[in-house]
């Protein structure tokens, strides 16, 4: 019986077959390719019996490792650069895996996952050695995890899995304690996150016993709502910790109620993502560290492509601090009421 090629493919799929190759190869521009396009093209190939070429032994390199991340979906009221920045932050963590597993002589590809049937039908394509986890699905980890190596990056989803991820406390605390410098001893701390979230849990407990230590008044935030109800109050806050996302949403509403950042409320988020350096002002952010988070995922991962038992790892890299604009000291008391007014003037 002659071989299925992808030529056949792209025949009975009415397609091209630069497209076909693309989408069967695991190309990074095939992941612009529609679900439906994408869909068709792997059923015809499945329903014709197409068996890939075995081609992964290049220069003796015969390992492929596969970044696996939630899709960015676009969200109404969302601006294109906040939707541009969260797609760059994904992808920054992609090319520093890469580039971990590049220097010891070895592949990787991205695979942005939306269902577990797109997810289980490229696998099935690929002679996958580990993969590296970045999805939120818990579902889609479950089927995963039986099947191959795996290292969650940046996740807490399976304790059963090895993982690595930026010190969750060492984040709020570098935050906390370059606010506490500047004279802040009132802060707020946002999270939008459900409280079953693990990472939202350990830094709002870590703010929580890090601010009292510091002899700071701690104030948490479940809504960016709270806070701009907070800052009409006769005790507002006078500085904030929150994601990068909030933040930035938080600086452009107050640029709207006649407040400013850092004036009137000093803000440090956490990520990094490249809109800080774009906001206005420039935002002050923790860094994750996804150099280093990367490294040691590699190992992680190779240790158990090896064979290796042990109990599940996880490791915990150390963040840094990038400070830019929207930290300034605290006005002085009297300065408040002042503040109260103008805000009382904009509701």
């Amino acid at each position: 019986m002659r071989k299925i090629t992808q030529k056949d493919i792209a025949q009975e799929a009415g397609v091209s077959q630069a497209l076909v190759s693309m989408i069967l190869n695991g190309e990074p521009n095939g992941n612009r390719i529609s679900r439906e396009r994408r869909g068709k093209i792997l059923a015809t190939a499945e329903r014709l019996g197409y068996q890939p070429r075995k081609k992964r032994k290049v220069k003796g390199r015969d390992k492929l490792f596969v970044f696996v991340s939630s899709p960015v979906i676009g969200q109404k009221g969302r601006s294109p650069a906040i939707h541009s920045s969260l797609e760059g932050f994904y992808h920054r963590l992609y090319e520093q895996v890469h580039m971990a597993a590049l220097a010891k002589g070895y592949s990787t590809m991205h695979y942005p996952a939306n269902k577990i049937e797109e997810l289980t039908q490229w696998l099935s394509e690929w002679e996958v050695s580990g993969i590296f986890w970045n999805h939120g699905s818990a579902q889609l980890l479950n089927w995963v995890f039986p099947r191959f190596p795996v290292v969650q990056l940046e996740r807490a989803l399976a304790r059963e899995v090895d993982s690595c991820m930026a010190d969750q406390e060492m984040l709020v605390l570098l935050a906390l304690e370059h606010l506490h410098a500047c004279g802040h001893r009132r802060i707020g701390f946002i999270s939008k996150a459900p409280v079953t979230d693990y990472v939202a849990v350990q830094r709002q407990q870590t703010f929580e016993n890090a601010s009292a230590r510091m002899g700071a008044e701690p104030v948490y935030f479940a809504h960016p709502t709270a806070l701009y109800e907070n800052l009409r109050s006769a005790k507002p806050v006078s500085a904030i910790i929150a994601p990068d996302l909030v933040c930035l949403k938080v600086i452009q509403a107050l640029s709207g109620s006649g407040l400013n950042c850092p004036e009137d409320l000093s803000i440090v988020g956490i990520d990094n993502f490249h809109a800080c350096d774009f906001s206005s002002p420039a935002l002050t952010s923790v860094d994750l560290n996804f150099k280093d988070m990367a490294a040691n995922a590699f190992d992680l991962l190779l240790a158990r492509i090896n064979g290796e038992e042990s109990l599940p790892k996880k490791i915990f890299v150390t963040p840094r601090l990038v400070e830019r604009d929207s930290v300034r000291a605290p006005r002085h008391s009297g300065a408040k009421s002042s503040r109260q007014a103008k805000s009382r003037s904009h509701r």
